[in-house]
């Protein structure tokens, strides 16, 4: 049995990057879901996650990810929830 990794148990890790006075977090997809990736199950919380952004003082969220990988990773709802957040 595969254990999951969730935003509980693994929480959102932001590596930073100073650049010209301005803090640059990059992170991996908020929120994503994806059973078969190669650093095991994720099943994290969208929420919790954007939580842990705001909380880091970012007030800007930038994908990189294409569109069709939003619903691969089940996070069909992160431009909206990023925008509500």
């Amino acid at each position: 049995m595969r254990k999951w990794k969730t935003s509980e148990s693994d929480p959102l890790r932001i590596h930073e990057i100073q650049l010209d006075g301005c803090k640059i977090g990059i992170s991996f997809c908020p929120g994503k879901v994806q059973e078969f990736a190669m650093s095991g199950p994720w099943n994290r919380d969208l929420d919790a996650d954007l939580d842990v952004i705001y909380s880091s003082g970012y007030n800007v969220v930038l994908s990189l990810i294409e569109y069709r990988e939003f619903e691969e990773l089940q996070v069909e709802g992160f431009l909206e929830s990023a925008v509500q957040n």
